[in-house]
Formats: structure tokens, C-alpha cells, sequence
């Protein structure tokens, strides 16, 4: 199933998107089978509705693949056998590349097939791709479902162009189950994650407005509320989605009961202040004097994602960013020097629980008060990517660290930290490597033997969980991203743009172990 997820999302991106050129399209296409194989087939029209009406043949390939629908242990043609019916499949016979044909309304299309001695597909080959719907759509994003039953699909797919997206269910073998909403009438649209009923969740933008909304199984709406706008989530055993609405003014941690989308917990998170002390903002080079004047601003704080553990208990790491410009004992009307002036800066991180009972507990990771004069750097911290467990009860906490003038926001240098939270112990891995610039590009993995993977910029970092000790640094020349831990100690990572986007191994030793998949040219 691994396997399916990931070649489905490498491999429909740009280099396989030009949608077949006909009225209707055949899925999967291409297909790979090993001898004696079989591969349910499927006609969809430019809305993904199911075409049952159509004739199977072979183009070419005859001794190669057979089509036809299952009676018994053969396929047969059902117009020429009575009492044949039902879905039409291809079979591998031999070695070699055919091509099926499907016939609806006079028209012709094809699809080709690969077949390979066996017994198991050669490492790299994709057994089956879903041609996208539309010309020039591609595939933004894929989870798997939480399986409930045997109708419930194996995989939703986010799919779309620059006109925006639409979300379409697969069973395992490739099937596709349905589509929301039509691709003819996409949406500004996210697919989130999946919830405990086997259905998804998913953000949608509408008119300057934003909604979350959970879809059933089937493809048709569970609820759909109106939330403010926001990235971070998690949902719970509990049938909890978690989500932080980034309002302007104060962030709120919001529990939306997963099978009704009520409100069920609400929590207003700790804002910035700023104050300015003997003068009028804006603080810098043409800042006037005004004994006692105090201006105070407050803004919402950083946060990073949220993540649950094996106890159902929700994490949320919040950074506040107090600052104080202040300058008592300035000559009146004159420009404040900022070689006088006092700047108080003061960095909070703390990590927010919340348990399943709703109870909250808040806890110190790191705090840092820094006085300097106006024209010195000051370092300030905050929450970046995703935490994750750290498999002994606690939690690993990446962060981004910028030393930098506070006054024009600009970063003189930038280094990357893990907070390892466990019990009443706090302790800081400083990382080698630079942060990236995307946000979803820094995430981390937890893998076997108390090791763990930090991606940076263009690298990951292995390290030893317990004592932060870095095990090896692999470093690439193209975007990367870390897809998942195996249990050899090894790690998948995607790397590159379409049309060269791959995933390679990294090895338990940090070196390169070759490509486990690549995209499409032809």
C-alpha cells in the first residue's frame, strides 16, 4: 500500500498530466502486471463519472494480455458468453507490451500494459497510474483512509489546476470510487487529513471566506462550518479535530467534534506585545523624543503544528516575542540615538498540552530576556515544522533560531534546533545545517533505535534522540523532502522538481543508495 501512495503521488504530476485527448479517458493507464496477473480496468468520463457502457478488445498484444470480465477462473467477452458480467479486467499471459482498447459511443481509446515475467514487478516499476481528469491538472496531495469497512476507499487524492481542486477516492487497486465536487466547478480547496468514519477533511476557501468541512465516505458532505484561516491540526482517537484559527488579532485553539463540526473546546492563545517608551513609533533612525510617552501594541504569537500522542493528548509549542523600545532620558524633540536607547526583548517558548478531558497544562521550554541598545542584534526563537514524538513519552520539538535586528526584521544568521521535552527534562539539539525556507520541507522522523532525522535545508540530519548526538549529515543539491523511516535505518526522500522529481534511500550509514522511484518523461 506504501508503495501505491507514494508512486501515485511522484508520478501524476507534470510529467504524465496531459490528460488523454478523447471525451473519456481509461484508469489505470499505464499498467504494469507480472505473469498470470490481473488489473481491474475502468472508463471515466471528463467529470469522473463511471462509463459502464464500454467494449474492451486488444489493440495489440494478442498471446501477451487478454481482457474481458471474470467468469470462473477466465475473462471472457460478456457480448459473447450468456450470463458474463460485471467489471472488466486485463490479464497478464506472457512477457511483453500490448495495448487494450475501449470503445464507448463509436469512439476509440487506448491503454498500454506492461507485462513482466514475474515473480514480483522490478524495483522502480509503477503497477498502475491514474491519468488525471483535466488537461494540466496535477496532483497536489494524497492520504490514506482509516478503513471501516470494505467500501470505504484506500486513498483520497487531491487534484487540480491553477483554476483550483477537486478530491478523488481510490480503492487500492486503482479504482477510482467517486469525485467532489465536479471537476467541472473545482473549488479552492485543501485535502487535510482523513477522520476516524473513513471519510477527509478539507479547508475551502469561498468568497474571501473560509470553511472546513469533513466529506463521508461515500463522497457526500458530513458538515461543512465557517472557521478562520489556518494550517496546523490534528485529530484525535477521540474524534477531535484539532486546528489553530489564525484570527488576526488572537490566535484560538479550536476542537471541532469530528462527526458534527461543533465547537467543543476553545483556547485563546498568548499574544506579542510591543510597548514604546519616550517616543512615538516607529522606533529607528527617525525617531523624535516625547518624554512620557508609552504606546503599546499587541499582535498574535508564532506557533508551530500540532501533534497527538499515543495518550490522546493534544501539543501545541507557542513562541511569544515581548519587545520593550525604550527611551527614558531622551533629550525632548530631538532624535533618539540609538546607541542610548534600551531594547528589551523577551522570547517565551512554551509547549501547550491538552488531554483528553480538555484539561490544560502549559510548560516552559525556553525563555530568553535580552537588554541591548537599539543598533544591536538580539536573538530571537520560534516554533518551525513538525513536532513528533520521541518515542520514550516525550516530545522532539523543531525550532528556527534568527539573530537579527529586531527593528527591520532582518536575519543575520539562522540556525536550526530540536527541544527534546520529556518529563520535567528540557534539552536543546543544536542541528548543523541551515533551516529551509518552506515551512512543510523542515519536518522530522522518528526511526528505529532511538534515531531520529531532522530535514534542513537540502540535507537531513541523523541523530541520536536520547543524547542529541548527530550521526550523520547527507547533503543534496536539489528541494528535498523526508517521506519516511524504514525499519533498516534507512530514509525516503523526494528530491527535485517535475520532471525530475525521484525518491532516492538514504542508507543507515547517511549515504545515497540509489532511486526507489522516479517520475514519467514519456
Amino acid at each position: 500500500m506504501q508503495l501505491f501512495v507514494i508512486a501515485l503521488w511522484l508520478l501524476s504530476g507534470s510529467a504524465i498530466s496531459r490528460a488523454q485527448d478523447s471525451e473519456y479517458l481509461i484508469s489505470p493507464n499505464p499498467v504494469g502486471l507480472v505473469v498470470g496477473g490481473r488489473q481491474r480496468l475502468q472508463v471515466l468520463d471528463r467529470q469522473g463519472r463511471d462509463v459502464t457502457s464500454a467494449l474492451w478488445s486488444i489493440e495489440s498484444g494478442d498471446g501477451v494480455i487478454a481482457v474481458g470480465v471474470e467468469y470462473g477462473d477466465a475473462l471472457v467477452d460478456p457480448t459473447e458468453v450468456a450470463g458474463a458480467s460485471g467489471p472488466s479486467y486485463v490479464a497478464a499471459l506472457a512477457p511483453g507490451k500490448g495495448m487494450v482498447r475501449a470503445t464507448v459511443d463509436g469512439r476509440e481509446f487506448t491503454a498500454n500494459v506492461t507485462v513482466y515475467p514475474g515473480p514480483e514487478l522490478p524495483p522502480g516499476t509503477v503497477a498502475r497510474s491514474m491519468p488525471p481528469l483535466l488537461e494540466g491538472a496535477r496532483v497536489r496531495n494524497q492520504l490514506q483512509s482509516r478503513k471501516v469497512s470494505e467500501e470505504t476507499p484506500d486513498l483520497y487524492v487531491q487534484e487540480g489546476t491553477d483554476k483550483g481542486s477537486y478530491i478523488r477516492a481510490f480503492y487500492e487497486s486503482g479504482i477510482q470510487k467517486w469525485v467532489w465536487p465536479s471537476p467541472r466547478e473545482p473549488l479552492d480547496l485543501r485535502l487535510i487529513c482523513g477522520d476516524n468514519f473513513g471519510g477527509a477533511v478539507v479547508a475551502i476557501a469561498v468568497s474571501g471566506a473560509f470553511q472546513t468541512a469533513a466529506l463521508r465516505h461515500d463522497g457526500t458532505e458530513r458538515w461543512r462550518v465557517s472557521t478562520a484561516p489556518w494550517w496546523a491540526y490534528t485529530y484525535t482517537d477521540g474524534n477531535l479535530l484539532y486546528i489553530v484559527e489564525d484570527h488576526p488579532d488572537v490566535p484560538v485553539l479550536t476542537a471541532l467534534d469530528g462527526e458534527t463540526g461543533e465547537r467543543k473546546v476553545q483556547i485563546p492563545l498568548p499574544t506579542n506585545l510591543t510597548q514604546h517608551v519616550g517616543y512615538v513609533p516607529p522606533p529607528g533612525m527617525g525617531a523624535k523624543c516625547v518624554p512620557g510617552s508609552s504606546v503599546s501594541r499587541s499582535g498574535p504569537s508564532s506557533h508551530g503544528s500540532l501533534f497527538t500522542d499515543e495518550n490522546d493528548t493534544v501539543y501545541l509549542p507557542i513562541n511569544t516575542l515581548n519587545a520593550t523600545f525604550d527611551a527614558t532620558g531622551c533629550a525632548p524633540e530631538l532624535l533618539i540615538s540609538s546607541l542610548t536607547a534600551k531594547l528589551t526583548v523577551d522570547s517565551h517558548l512554551q509547549l501547550l498540552s491538552v488531554n483528553d478531558n480538555g484539561e490544560t497544562t502549559w510548560r516552559t521550554i525556553r525563555r530568553q530576556v535580552q537588554t541591548v541598545t537599539w543598533e544591536r542584534p538580539t536573538e530571537w526563537l520560534y516554533p518551525w515544522g513538525s513536532p513528533i514524538p520521541d518515542g520514550h513519552g516525550g516530545a522532539l520539538i523543531p525550532a528556527r533560531g534568527q539573530l537579527g535586528s529586531i527593528l527591520d526584521g532582518k536575519a543575520l544568521l539562522e540556525r536550526g534546533s530540536v527541544f527534546r521535552v520529556n518529563g520535567d527534562a528540557v534539552h536543546e539539539y543544536h542541528m548543523p545545517v541551515l533551516p529551509p525556507k518552506d515551512r512543510k520541507a523542515w519536518n522530522m522522523l522518528l526511526g528505529e533505535d532511538d534515531r531520529g532525522f531532522f530535514a534542513g535545508d537540502r540535507a537531513i540530519v541523523a541523530f541520536n534522540v536520547l543524547d542529541g548526538k548527530i550521526l550523520w549529515v547527507w547533503r543534496s543539491q536539489e528541494p528535498i523532502l523526508m517521506i519516511g523511516a524504514l525499519v533498516d535505518g534507512s530514509v525516503l526522500v523526494e528530491i527535485g522538481d517535475q520532471p525530475s522529481r525521484r525518491v532516492e534511500r538514504v542508507d543507515a550509514a547517511g549515504k545515497s543508495a540509489g532511486v526507489v522511484l522516479k517520475a514519467r518523461t514519456d
